[in-house]
């Protein structure tokens, strides 16, 4: 292989497909012209590991590559006769044989067995088929392809998103369609995790690169918030609504409404994922400021339970623990003392925690409210998953502001929440929401004292549903874990900042 063709220089992907790059930035135009994702020239991507993920991305590469050719096809049919004379075009991209100016761009990395089989396949023999269904096709996609994307709907995406159902009113999840086609970054990497998913390869969230991606992104949703939506993209209908200044109708449309669940979607997995990412990370979320605004008035457009499981106003009090700590982390760094403003804070925190506890207790599920640790008949337990899964987010809360507050002193304060806890993980709780509170078994499990609560944690970490192919990364929550007990029966000085030390590259999902 031509030596300009292993360009060392290139962007990841370029280097992954063995071509020849152009070295643009943000984005290469080999990339851009092939409708494929450019990784960039920063760090080297996880999934390049001279293995199965590296083999599983590049399988994807070239369906996107083959799918883009046939479409290039369809929109220049005439030129089919010119693209047999490019299969092996020659090395200046200057000529006027460039493969690029007959809409076709070769899989230089094929032999040509695979190339023929390719214009046979995709180019050639659909031809005639064209010329008389031209006005009966969308766009050409492979089986593979159709395959992948439905595995990820059926199987990926109810793994990434336990908790979320979506409203037949809404359109159920046919929205999801919609940014798939659209966005061509978030296309390649649904082909990309789902064939992962299918081959049975980790996925492993190794690393810090999450962090990269996840400030990008409520960076832009900053902004967004911060100028009222304008230039998110959407429609003027779609804009007035999330604005507040009218309500949706019937006249507005499905475009209108794909629009709105589009939004609420990502907005709230955005503001989810800065809430939880923060408790790590020992620092405020992100999007804090905005918070009171968009997901704690009583008619929020994002609703935060219907995406993750657990409802604004706990997920509101995370945050603000979060933000507590790293305001009292800074003052000590200081040298300041703990004032009235921030025993103000806690008081207010650990009311607005406990009316979560009392609503959920209220709503029938059968807990017990304060410290009374009586045993409930089971006849009074429903199955609404949401307040299960709310109600063990505000337990975690308790026990999230007081190792805050007194890092992991005093435990014995915390002994009727880790009861209660412990009781509904054991007696009420079903295996098939516990994904959804990896959190949660987290912050409850890193107090856990007695031997019979540790083997408990052991156990659920170590097998399904949370040993899942697709979060290898849990399987590092449970040694961060052991890790945390060993270290607290070591040492008497052992704190919460200590014990962030062992996840700080986890994101608890």
């Amino acid at each position: 292989m031509s030596a300009l063709l292993r360009n060392t220089q290139g962007c990841w992907t370029c280097r992954v497909r063995r071509k020849k790059c152009d070295g643009a930035r943000p984005s290469c135009s080999t990339c851009q012209s092939l409708s494929i994702t450019c990784y960039g020239y920063g760090l080297k991507p996880d999934w390049i590991d001279r293995g199965e993920k590296e083999k599983a991305m590049i399988d994807s590469f070239k369906q996107v590559v083959k799918r883009t050719s046939r479409k290039k096809a369809v929109a220049k049919p005439s030129q089919a006769s010119a693209q047999l004379s490019t299969i092996a075009p020659k090395g200046s991209t200057g000529s006027s044989s460039s493969p690029r100016s007959h809409g076709y761009e070769p899989d230089h990395g094929s032999s040509m067995d695979e190339r023929m089989k390719t214009l046979q396949g995709g180019l050639l023999f659909e031809q005639p088929r064209k010329d008389h269904h031209d006005n009966l096709v969308l766009f050409p996609i492979s089986a593979q392809e159709s395959a992948s994307l439905m595995h990820y709907l059926d199987n990926v995406f109810p793994l990434q998103y336990p908790m979320y159902r979506a409203s037949v009113l809404e359109g159920g999840r046919g929205w999801l369609l919609a940014p798939m086609f659209r966005i061509k970054p978030l296309y390649h990497a649904t082909l990309a995790i789902s064939s992962y998913h299918r081959r049975k390869i980790f996925f492993t969230g190794q690393g810090s690169e999450w962090k990269i991606h996840l400030r990008a992104a409520t960076n832009m949703q900053e902004r967004y918030f911060r100028d009222n939506l304008v230039d998110y993209g959407l429609s003027k209908g779609a804009g007035a609504i999330l604005r507040g200044n009218r309500n949706f109708s019937v006249d507005d449309g499905p475009t209108v409404m794909e629009e709105i669940v589009i939004y609420k979607f990502f907005t709230g997995v955005i503001i989810w994922l800065d809430i939880v990412s923060s408790i790590t990370a020992g620092e405020a979320p992100h999007l804090l400021p905005y918070h009171f605004r968009d997901i704690s008035s009583t008619s929020p457009w994002v609703r935060l339970e219907e995406i993750m499981g657990c409802q604004n106003q706990v997920m509101l009090q995370i945050g603000r623990i979060a933000a507590l700590y790293e305001h009292k982390t800074q003052s000590l760094q200081k040298g300041y003392l703990v004032n009235t403003s921030i025993e103000e804070t806690v008081r207010d925190i650990s009311r607005e925690i406990e009316s979560c506890l009392t609503q959920t207790a209220l709503r029938g599920l059968g807990f017990s409210i304060g410290t009374n640790t009586s045993p409930v008949p089971k006849s009074l337990i429903t199955s609404n998953s949401t307040t299960l899964v709310t109600h063990m987010f505000a337990l975690m809360a308790c026990i999230y502001l007081h190792l805050v507050i007194y890092g992991f002193q005093n435990l014995e304060l915390l002994e009727p929440t880790t009861y209660k806890a412990m009781e509904t993980l054991r007696t009420r709780f079903p295996a098939h929401l516990l994904p959804a509170i990896v959190c949660p078994l987290y912050v409850i499990g890193s107090v856990a004292t007695q031997e019979e609560d540790r083997l408990f944690f052991r156990q659920v970490f170590a097998s399904p549903p949370l040993l899942d192919p697709l979060f290898e990364h849990r399987t590092k929550v449970l040694t961060a874990l052991e890790e945390a007990w060993r270290k607290r029966e070591a040492r008497n000085d052992f704190t919460w900042g200590d014990s962030l030390e062992m996840v700080d590259d986890l994101l608890l999902l």
